[in-house]
């Protein structure tokens, strides 16, 4: 499937809601410690309502991969870094990558690949010299096999303990 790369729209919603609820549910399953022991659809509502909030106020970008009806088959989104004031002129301008999914059907087929070169290429024209990803799992091999082809190098490890 060649994907076509669109911005977010409000006819989106439930799709992509859909689609938060199954990243949710994939965190609550992979190894601990997690970050997420429950959920419930109202906080998921909430979370995704911020989202196309800093979309519509241009402070993110909500990129939305479509089939050829049109329907959501994944998405990404991400926002411009805001550097603490004291340190704004010795850091490099960058951006950070917070949500991708693509429906498992559509995985394999490259949609995440356009997704992601689409918006590496809006924060490129935003004056950005680097983009960060926010939360790949440890234990998620597909996720970091295919930041790497991109071109993606470990920056930091995060650790974590239950307690």
């Amino acid at each position: 499937m060649k994907p076509t790369i669109r911005d977010y729209r409000n006819s989106d919603w439930s799709a992509i809601l859909d689609m938060i609820v199954q990243t949710i549910e994939f965190h609550i399953s992979i190894q601990k410690p997690i970050r997420f022991e429950s959920y419930t659809v109202k906080l998921l509502r909430n979370y995704l309502l911020g989202l196309t909030a800093q979309h519509r106020n241009g402070t993110g970008k909500f990129l939305v991969a479509v089939n050829a009806d049109d329907q959501p088959v994944g998405f990404l989104f991400g926002a411009v870094d805001k550097p603490d004031k004291e340190l704004q002129k010795c850091v490099v301008k960058s951006a950070t990558f917070y949500e991708l999914f693509v429906l498992p059907a559509y995985r394999g087929q490259h949609v995440a690949t356009a997704l992601i070169t689409t918006l590496e290429q809006h924060f490129k024209q935003q004056g950005c010299q680097l983009i960060r990803l926010h939360d790949v799992h440890a234990t998620n091999e597909s996720a970091q096999q295919l930041y790497r082809k991109l071109g993606y190098v470990p920056r930091v490890i995060e650790m974590g303990k239950r307690v």
